[in-house]
Formats: structure tokens, C-alpha cells, sequence
């Protein structure tokens, strides 16, 4: 991925900004996913990580919805929530609506441990911001502004769904 110079930045097209901003998004993306794997309690495994995640970020997930997203079998997930369920990490009780389906929320204690290796990855990134010039600060939160703005009203516009 070639980045652009500051003179040519008139004849920069979309395509080539789109290419950027999607390149710059997962490697920040990755970078954040990484330091916060490294800040994950101690005894939980990474894939045990992930879930927990998946269900704080849909509260009421059944096991279809982890396995989907970590890209497993239902029994594997199972067993996987097995793991939370017994570090009290997520609760685990049968649908009202289907008995067999299970519905998955974190508890208070698994809520801190991810907020515990958000804080850890923010404070990460807050460093690596720190390092540039503070003229750079006003860009770049301008252009996160503008991104933010951007992808909002497409959300709204087209029902997009963060992840």
C-alpha cells in the first residue's frame, strides 16, 4: 500500500482514499485486537477471549450466534462457554421462548475483565497518539469527525450494523 504525498492530495481519487482509510482501519484494528489479547486475564484462553467479547457485545447471543462468529461448531462453543460459565465470566439460561436455545449475557465480573483489556489498549493507543506532533492531534480527530459523521449517517441510511 503506497501512502500518498501531502502535494498530491487534489489528485488523490476516491478509490485510492477508500484504499487508504480501509488499509489504516484494519491495522489499527489489529494493533488494538492484539493489545487487548495480550491484556486478557490470566486462564482465559483466547478463543474463551473472543467469546466473551462476541456475548458482551450481543447480550441475550445464543450459542448459534458465538459459533458463528468464531467460526465454530455448536458443540465446540458450548464447550467453550462451558469454560465462562465456570470462571463466572457469562451467565447461561434457557430461552423463554425455546427452551433449547441458550441465552448467553456476560456477568459483572466478565464485563470487568474486558473493560479491564479495553483500558489497556486504550491506554496503548493513547501513547502511540502521543508520539505525534500536536498540529497532527486537530487532523486527526477531524478526520475521525468526519469518518464517524460519514459512517453514521450511513448506518442510519442503509442499516449497517457495527460489529
Amino acid at each position: 500500500m503506497k501512502l500518498f504525498d501531502g502535494e498530491t492530495n487534489s489528485h488523490v481519487t476516491e478509490e485510492q482514499l477508500a484504499e487508504l482509510v480501509m488499509e489504516t482501519a484494519n491495522m489499527l484494528t489489529r494493533a488494538i485486537r492484539q493489545e487487548m489479547r495480550r491484556r486478557r486475564p490470566e486462564g482465559l484462553s483466547l478463543q474463551q477471549f473472543r467469546a466473551l467479547g462476541v456475548i458482551q457485545h450481543h447480550p441475550g447471543a445464543s450459542l448459534s450466534v458465538i459459533a458463528g462468529h468464531l467460526g465454530l461448531t455448536n458443540a465446540t462453543a458450548s464447550k467453550l462457554v462451558d469454560g465462562l460459565v465456570k470462571q463466572e465470566l457469562v451467565t447461561r439460561v434457557e430461552s423463554e421462548e425455546d427452551r433449547r436455545v441458550l441465552v448467553l449475557s456476560t456477568t459483572e465480573v466478565g464485563n470487568r475483565a474486558l473493560q479491564s483489556a479495553r483500558t489497556a489498549a486504550l491506554g496503548w493507543l493513547a501513547e502511540l497518539l502521543a508520539g505525534l506532533d500536536k498540529s497532527n492531534h486537530a487532523t486527526v480527530m477531524k478526520a475521525m469527525e468526519i469518518l464517524h459523521a460519514a459512517l453514521t449517517r450511513a448506518s442510519a441510511s442503509k442499516n449497517i450494523q457495527a460489529e
